[in-house]
């Protein structure tokens, strides 16, 4: 019985020659298809992970509070009670901290080439700002 089903699949495989071939390229590019979208799909997990590795695992960031309007509540930082001086003495006070940064951010509407965005802007002090220095 096995010998006879074998026979004829080889039989059937030699009458339908561009068949048998079209089939066996059709399962090799399938199969090549799958292994490179596998291997693309490693690759960028991998950067990814590298490229958020470099950002450090000693970050911290200290946000205000939120707020809460007729019932909506708005992000971490809506309520801006953090004031440069929190960040110089976070410097200043804990030991281990190395440096300390303050920043602004606010939503704004930002008009470019007849473009009007809502958007939010974020600006930070430079390195070595004193405070009551200005911007």
């Amino acid at each position: 019985m096995i010998f006879e089903n074998t026979r004829s699949a080889a039989r059937a495989l030699y009458v339908n020659k561009l068949r048998s071939s079209l089939t066996i390229l059709g399962i090799i590019i399938g199969i090549s298809a799958v292994i490179v979208m596998v291997s693309v799909g490693s690759g960028a997990k991998e950067q990814l992970g590298e490229q958020i590795q470099s950002l450090g695992t000693n970050l911290l960031i200290v946000r205000s509070k939120s707020t809460s309007t007729q019932g909506v509540r708005g992000g971490a930082g809506t309520l801006a009670t953090l004031t440069d001086e929190d960040a110089t003495a976070i410097q200043n006070e804990i030991t281990i901290v190395q440096a300390a940064e303050s920043h602004n951010a606010g939503a704004h509407q930002v008009i470019h080439g007849g473009f009007n965005w809502a958007t939010l802007v974020m600006a930070s002090r430079p390195s070595g700002w004193k405070s009551g220095s200005g911007w």
